[in-house]
């Protein structure tokens, strides 16, 4: 394999496209044994694969840089001509699934197999083309319009990242006049993004009607292939409620007092310790130079794994001017090589966003060499983020690397702003669960909406007066009710999970962690359900499981 800035990149030819699945087909005609049709299946899975990888490099190579016209217009064309070849794959994978052979493939393959392809063919976009395509273009926009963001501070102009290091700074009257300014750019900006959102919301609902829903929120729980209802979601957010608001209520209390403060505001709460968030020790080569070390102490495939991931620059996290906010981990299928894209900010933070992105990562890598088909080396986003959100926890004991005697103040405040993401995870859910039952309100009643949200799951929030957030608008900062609906649960289900493997880890590192991997073999080979008990899991949406995972927490943090 080369580099990752040498991986060739070749636009999709349909009609070599459509010429491998009609060989598939006609592999699976002639199939005289089970083994023949295994091998037509294969090359099925191979056309996927390659389609799949040429998607990803645009998809990094343009988030890399959001002005760089080659590959944006390569991910236009994209999306222009993947439908007819989507339609080709759809009368394939069926000819598959009515196969007679259908039973030898499941056998080997398992059936998690065709609940995928099928799955992905019902609702990937054919039936509402036209749709996904303005959708993608609002998007689109949506992310230039983060990419640009830039605010000036005393003559100085300062980026997403570079704003947000300030926010979390020692000197409050600093953080209190970045957390301003970062609330003003979304202030000024109001506009067009409540604009953008607008339209999101009208075509995303047509879609939806398109594959014969009324509401969003049932076609978005369908296409996910969610094995749990909306009302299962909103019995764990009262669990949440019930269990988890008053644990961080207790700590946003302590923090409070620690500070000295009459009341704790949103920018304080960035700051965990008087004397300020743990400092890393170096520079992003050093954070960079430490997470190998990290790795190769946590286990031989870990260590394996980031060797691989540097040796062929599978890594960026340095925040550039005109790169995309945020970070994930794509996968090349055709190299079985993941990549970790990020934006450091010289904080804790980065640590962070290594591990939890290197756990997508490390987990795709492991399954990419464990199972046969590449539908398998990812499950779906519940699963895949207990794979991020443990890897956070599991290399603890290596933390000194980072933070040196600052190690074990960075482990208390990494596991108790966990708690917090769960309060904004279900926050969010709800808002999205309310606004798209009621598409048409103004922004003006989305404000009020997420206001009223907040103030149940984070009663305690203050906004220091700052009038566009308090009155709601702070809804905003939260990109993944833009770019992803009814993405965001998942991660508050996971933590709990995490939780569970971190608390047994205090117990049995070697047990939890043997656990943890054969979850992450298992890849996306069984649904849901499965998966947690292969991991040997509780489930998370259970009263009991948060009730219990809130104990164990509170009594990590010796509260």
């Amino acid at each position: 394999m080369q580099k990752f800035q040498d991986l060739p990149y070749k636009r999709p030819d349909p009609k070599v496209a459509l010429a491998i699945l009609k060989e598939s087909k006609k592999m699976l005609k002639k199939a005289k044994s089970p083994e023949d049709a295994q091998a037509a299946y294969l090359k099925l899975n191979e056309i996927a694969s390659e389609l799949l990888s040429m998607k990803a490099i645009a998809t990094i190579r343009s988030m890399l840089d959001m002005n760089d016209e080659f590959y944006a217009s390569e991910l236009r064309y994209r999306s222009l001509k993947s439908i007819h070849v989507q339609l080709h794959l759809a009368f394939t994978v069926k000819a598959f699934a009515k196969s007679k052979h259908r039973g030898a493939i499941e056998e080997r393959f398992g059936p998690q197999t065709f609940i995928y392809r099928e799955a992905m063919l019902k609702w990937g976009g054919l039936k509402a083309a036209k749709e996904t395509k303005i959708e993608n273009e609002l998007v689109t926009k949506y992310r230039k319009l983060m990419a640009s963001f830039k605010v000036e501070l005393n003559g100085e102009q300062y980026g997403f990242y570079d704003l947000l290091k300030r926010v979390q700074s020692i000197n409050r009257e600093e953080r209190q006049v970045a957390f301003h300014a970062f609330a003003g750019f979304h202030a000024d900006n109001a506009k067009e993004l409540d604009g953008i959102y607008d339209q999101l919301l009208k075509v995303r609902v047509k879609k939806a009607k398109k594959f014969g829903f009324d509401k969003y929120i049932d076609y978005a729980y369908a296409s996910k292939r969610r094995e749990y209802t909306p009302k299962e979601t909103a019995n764990f957010r009262e669990s949440v409620k019930k269990h988890i608001v008053p644990l961080y209520a207790q700590i946003a209390e302590t923090q409070r007092q620690r500070h000295g403060l009459e009341t704790l505001t949103f920018f304080d709460e960035t700051v965990f310790y008087p004397d300020g968030n743990p400092q890393l020790l170096g520079e992003y080569d050093d954070v960079i130079a430490a997470t190998g070390k990290m790795f190769e102490g946590l286990s031989p495939e870990t260590g394996e794994f980031f060797k691989f991931m540097t040796d062929y620059n599978l890594i960026d996290l340095e925040a550039r001017p005109g790169k995309q906010l945020g970070g994930f981990c794509n996968m090349i299928l055709e190299y079985k090589a993941p990549y970790i894209f990020g934006n450091f900010n010289g904080t804790s933070d980065d640590v962070f966003m290594i591990t939890h992105e290197a756990g997508h990562a490390f987990q795709a890598y492991l399954a990419s060499r464990k199972q046969e088909l590449a539908e398998y080396y990812a499950s779906t986003s519940e699963i895949n983020e207990i794979h991020a959100m443990a890897m956070e926890f599991f290399p603890y004991p290596w933390m000194e690397l980072y933070f040196g005697e600052d190690a074990e103040k960075y482990r208390v405040m990494r596991i108790a702003k966990r708690l917090y993401s769960i309060l904004y995870h279900v926050c969010v859910d709800e808002f999205q669960e309310e606004v798209y039952n009621n598409p048409t309100m103004t922004a003006d009643q989305r404000r009020q909406v997420w206001k009223t949200i907040e103030n149940k799951y984070v009663p305690w929030c203050n906004y220091d007066g700052n009038e566009y957030f308090a009155s709601g608008g702070s809804w905003m900062i939260h990109q993944h009710i833009v770019l992803y609906p009814f993405y965001i649960i998942e991660y508050a289900l996971s933590q709990i999970c995490a939780y569970q493997y971190y608390a047994r880890s205090l117990e049995n590192s070697e047990a939890a962690w043997a656990d943890y991997m054969k979850l992450c073999a298992a890849g996306g080979s069984k649904g849901y359900f499965e998966l947690l008990k292969e991991g040997n899991l509780e489930n998370p949406l259970e009263d009991k499981t948060v009730e219990e995972t809130a104990a164990k927490v509170k009594a990590i943090l010796k509260m």
